[in-house]
C-alpha cells in the first residue's frame, strides 16, 4: 500500500506499511512496502528518527531504470523521499521495493521482497539479485548449520552462501509433505538441528537432514511463530476468531489457547521474564505460564500493528503499524513518530 498523506513544499509524504523490523550490525532496519528505513532511537528523550536509507534502497532503482520505464523525473535526486513524483516511481517498482524480510549474513544483509531476493554488502555497498528465486519472498531464516531458509508464496528454497554465491541444496513444496506452499513463518531452533514451518494450512517440523515431520494436523492459518527463552517451547499465532496461540512443549505436546482480549494477531516475539509480545489490533504482552494478557492501552488508537522486534541491545520493544509508523516501548515509556501523527 502507498498512502500519500500530504504535500509539503512540493514533496509527497508517504506513510508506508511496515512489514519487518530487524537489527543488522549496528543498524536497526525497517522493511516496508516502499523500501528500507533506518531507525535512530533516543529512549531518554522519547524520540525516533526514521530515515529513508538511500544506500539500502539502491538495489531497486537507478536513473537507467527510470528512463526505461518512461518516468519523467521532476527532481534530480532519485533516492530519498524528495522527487515530487515519488509515488509514481515507487509504483513502477512496487515488487522490488516491497521489503518483506531481512536477514544478517556476516557483513551483508539478505533482503526478501515481493519481487525476489537481494544480497547487499554493507561494506562495499554492492548488491546482487538471485535467480531462479525471482518470486514473492515471505520470510528468511538461518538455521544452526548456517543454512538459509527462504520462504515464499510457493514453498521453501534451502541453501547456503559461499561468498556472494548462493548454493541451493533443495526445495520443499506441498509434494515434500508441506501442509501448504504458502509459507507464513519459519523458526529455526537456536540450539538443535530442527526447523519449524508455519503455513496457511498448518505447522510442520524439519529434523536433521531435511526430513519433514508434520506435528500438527489441524488446518490452522498461522500468522507468526517464535521460540521462548532457552528454546524450550515454540509458539505460533493463528488467524482464528478469536485468535489462538499454539504451544509445542519439550515433549511436543500441543496446547491451544484462545486470546479473547485481541481481535487478531499479526506477529509475536519473546521478551525477558518469560513473556511474549503480541501485536495486531492491539499491542499486548502475555505471561507464558499464567497466560495473563496485558493490553498496552496507550496505543489502542494506533492499530493495526504489523511487525514486532525486541532489541536486546537497547532493551526496548519496537512495533510497526499499517499507516502510523513506528512505536517504541521501553520500561513504562511509550513513544512514537509524532511527525506522522501530525499529518493525519
Amino acid at each position: 500500500m502507498l498512502l500519500i498523506k500530504s504535500k509539503i513544499g512540493g514533496s509527497s509524504i508517504i506513510v508506508p506499511k511496515i512489514n519487518i523490523i530487524k537489527r543488522v550490525g549496528e543498524k536497526l532496519l525497517v522493511g516496508t512496502d516502499i523500501g528500507i528505513f533506518s531507525l535512530n532511537i533516543d529512549a531518554e528523550r522519547g524520540f525516533i528518527d526514521t530515515i529513508y536509507d538511500e544506500v539500502m534502497n539502491s538495489y531497486f532503482i537507478d536513473v537507467k531504470q527510470v528512463k526505461q520505464n518512461k518516468i519523467q523525473l521532476k527532481n534530480e535526486r532519485i533516492l530519498g523521499a524528495t522527487p515530487i513524483n515519488l509515488g509514481e516511481i515507487l509504483l513502477k517498482f512496487k515488487d522490488k521495493v516491497n521489503v518483506t524480510s531481512l536477514l544478517e549474513i556476516d557483513n551483508k544483509v539478505l533482503i526478501g521482497t515481493k519481487g525476489g531476493l537481494i544480497l547487499m554488502n554493507l561494506l562495499t555497498k554492492k548488491h546482487k539479485f538471485y535467480y531462479p528465486i525471482n518470486k514473492h519472498i515471505t520470510v528468511l531464516c538461518k538455521d544452526s548449520k548456517n543454512r538459509i531458509w527462504i520462504g515464499t508464496g510457493n514453498g521453501i528454497s534451502i541453501g547456503y552462501f559461499i561468498g556472494d554465491e548462493l548454493k541451493l541444496i533443495t526445495n520443499l513444496t506441498i509434494h515434500s509433505k508441506l501442509p501448504s506452499g504458502k509459507i507464513k513463518t519459519i523458526v529455526c531452533h537456536p540450539y538443535k538441528d530442527e526447523v519449524w514451518i508455519g503455513t496457511d494450512r498448518g505447522v510442520c517440523k524439519v529434523i536433521g537432514e531435511l526430513n519433514i515431520l508434520v506435528v500438527y494436523e489441524e488446518k490452522c492459518n498461522i500468522t507468526d511463530g517464535c521460540f521462548t527463552q532457552n528454546g524450550d517451547n515454540i509458539w505460533f499465532s493463528t488467524e482464528d476468531t478469536p485468535p489462538r496461540l499454539i504451544r509445542f512443549n519439550k515433549e511436543e505436546k500441543v496446547e491451544v489457547f484462545d486470546v479473547k482480549e485481541i481481535k487478531h494477531i499479526n506477529a509475536i516475539t519473546p521478551i525477558p521474564q518469560n513473556k511474549l509480545i503480541l501485536c495486531g489490533d492491539e499491542l499486548a504482552e502475555i505471561d507464558v505460564y499464567s497466560l495473563e494478557v496485558v493490553i498496552y492501552r496507550g496505543l489502542s488508537k494506533f492499530s493495526d500493528f504489523m511487525a514486532l522486534y525486541y532489541d536486546y541491545r537497547s532493551d526496548c520493544i519496537i512495533t510497526g503499524t499499517y499507516v502510523f509508523g513506528i512505536f517504541i516501548k521501553k520500561g513504562g515509556k511509550i513513544f512514537g513518530e509524532e511527525m506522522l501523527h501530525g499529518l493525519m
